[in-house]
């Protein structure tokens, strides 16, 4: 649109300088110092309109590539590898990058190849949560596992305990009369048994 409007606006300031030179020479320069400011104004419409055009598609270019790095990577996203891909200069990116990471909460992570920003991921939260989930069941078995294992021991040694106390019971129940006959009583002295002469008596 902007190229057909400065087409149209070289051509007409074109036509007006050959009309002015052929039908009055002495106002030609005015009309070619005019045709030169609209053609400068022109070009600085469309040069404006370039560089935004520019901006819109470095923009684009750039919000691809990150959300590609940033779903590859998983929340991991290298400035060097960004300015490569988008070729984009490095200190715009780590701008667009840390201002990014400071509306998302991303960290600044120094790595010995350079630096990774780390933004949230959902697999990153999903991953922590599965970890943690394991981690717990992990946890909750191995002290299970202990705790029957105690539970077995106690039962074990309650077992031979009770054992041994049926053996006892067995044991007394077997044994002959004989042994299990209750001694006799002796009488006591102070008891004075009317068929045995008694000193007073005799």
């Amino acid at each position: 649109m902007i190229d057909k409007i400065y087409g149209g606006l070289a051509a007409f300031g074109a036509v007006s300088c050959l009309l002015t030179a052929v039908g009055a020479p002495q106002a030609f320069p005015s009309a070619a110092a005019g045709t030169g400011g609209l053609l400068a104004g022109a070009s600085l419409v469309k040069e404006a309109s370039r560089k935004r055009a520019a901006e819109r598609e470095e923009s684009t270019r750039v919000a691809s590539v990150f959300s590609s790095l940033y779903q590859a990577n998983q929340g991991l996203v290298s400035p060097q590898q960004l300015s490569l891909l988008t070729a984009v200069d490095l200190d715009r990116i780590r701008e667009f990058l840390n201002k990014l990471s400071e509306a998302q909460g991303g960290n600044y992570i120094e790595v010995e190849e350079g630096s990774v920003f780390s933004f949230p991921h959902p697999s990153n939260v999903l991953q922590q949560l599965t970890d943690n989930a394991t981690a717990w069941v992990r946890d909750s078995t191995a002290e299970l596992q202990q705790q029957n294992m105690a539970l077995q021991q106690q039962s074990a040694a309650l077992q031979q305990q009770l054992n041994m106390y049926r053996a006892a019971v067995a044991a007394n129940s077997v044994a002959p009369s004989a042994s299990r006959e209750v001694p006799a009583k002796e009488p006591d002295n102070d008891v004075i048994d009317p068929w045995t002469p008694s000193r007073i008596r005799a």
